[in-house]
């Protein structure tokens, strides 16, 4: 063979070892557009330490959107929060705990409280993981990563954290006014709730939000409210109760004709709700830590005397009775507003070194005078 024969047969042999690698190459490409693609190949997710464009990364988490079933819309309540009305579906209950505001809930399955945040949902998703920084910091564990998804055309942001023992779901989403958005929290109480079933108990309040000009509701608001709700189911029928927070815990009785409305529990404090027949009578009992700003029950009762109406809180004194060999603190309050009948008891007693007591009740605008002998037995513990 010529040395001119052997060089284009070499010449040859490398232009086949070249095209048959660009083939490969090729089938590659194919092959890994096929198992990551530019489709919607399942849900948003932020890997920690890197940020996500979410214009691009926007997927929906189900397969189809779903469509709400059984959600009663035409009753209810209305709530106000930071200049936004909100309808709670007649399917959910509320009630008002003190230093959070309106709470929705259903009996051993949820408890939501909303807030209104500063600065648009899309320009919050810049940095999504700083939307599960304040988690962390109040030294919670983050269980699932911010996810995003589209529910009724509208982007929701969320992620499943662990906070003082509790699983909680965290939504973020739009709100009318282009500057805020909503975010809620979620305390999931039956193993048996989804992403998609705390997704849409999230929306089904969120999405009926309206810009308003009404004061924040308060829990007279809601309890005036509830109160009109049918009562044909009052709640659970107890003789006694526990309430127990960070190694304390009180046992009391339950006087004849309450009714208990629930559990509820934040950081700090333990609660439950009573309610008597009718919804007359509003009672919260709760188990509280003792903070910088309240040190013993006398404090938190001085607080809210000083809280009380100038017009009379001259009116307003505070008396003790001994209640089981507990000394008691207490205030009555009894007062018009806007055309409403109010009637309220605060009253507590201490608790070991650390925390105390308190129950608070509350009347509008019924015949009833409400007492302390009334509220005397939510102060009688067992042992």
């Amino acid at each position: 063979m010529s040395k001119g024969t052997k060089l284009i047969l070499g010449i040859l042999i490398i232009l086949v070892i070249i095209l048959i690698a660009l083939v490969g190459m090729l089938l590659l490409g194919k092959g890994s557009e096929k198992q990551g693609g530019s489709g919607n190949s399942g849900p948003f997710v932020v890997d920690e330490g890197k940020k996500a464009n979410t214009e691009e990364s926007t997927e929906d988490i189900f397969d189809k959107e779903l469509e709400k079933e059984n959600v009663k819309t035409g009753n209810g309540i209305t709530m106000v929060i930071d200049g936004f009305q909100f309808h709670v579906p007649a399917d959910y209950s509320c009630f008002y705990a003190e230093g959070v505001g309106p709470v929705v809930y259903l009996d051993d399955v949820f408890q939501m409280k909303l807030g209104v945040r500063e600065h648009s949902y899309e320009e919050s998703m810049k940095d999504p993981e700083a939307l599960m920084s304040k988690t962390i910091e109040a030294g919670g564990k983050i269980l699932q990563t911010i996810k995003e998804t589209e529910l009724g055309g509208k982007k929701y942001a969320y992620f499943l954290m662990e906070l003082s023992g509790d699983k909680c779901f965290v939504g973020y989403t739009q709100a009318p006014d282009k500057d805020k958005r909503f975010g809620g929290q979620i305390a999931i109480q039956s193993d048996s709730l989804t992403d998609e079933d705390l997704l849409h108990i999230f929306a089904d309040v969120t999405s009926t939000a309206k810009v308003t000009d009404e004061p924040d509701s308060t829990l007279d608001d809601i309890v005036n409210q509830s109160a009109h709700l049918d009562s044909s189911d009052m709640g659970e029928k107890k003789e006694e109760s526990t309430v127990s927070l960070a190694g304390e815990s009180i046992t009391f009785l339950v006087p004849d004709g309450f009714y208990s409305q629930g559990e509820y529990n934040w950081e700090g404090s333990v609660s439950e709700s009573f309610a008597s027949e009718g919804y007359a009578i509003n009672v919260d009992c709760s188990l509280n830590a003792t903070d910088a700003f309240v040190e013993n029950a006398m404090t938190y009762i001085q607080n809210e005397r000083d809280m009380t109406f100038d017009s009379i809180k001259d009116q307003v004194k505070i008396q003790t009775m001994d209640i089981g060999g507990n000394t008691c603190y207490y205030i009555v309050q009894h007062y018009n507003f806007e055309g409403h009948d109010y009637q309220r008891i605060y009253a507590a007693c201490d608790v070991g070194e650390k925390a105390y007591y308190s129950v608070r009740a509350s009347v509008i605008d019924e015949e009833v005078e409400l007492s302390m002998e009334k509220i005397r037995d939510f102060f009688v513990f067992r042992k």
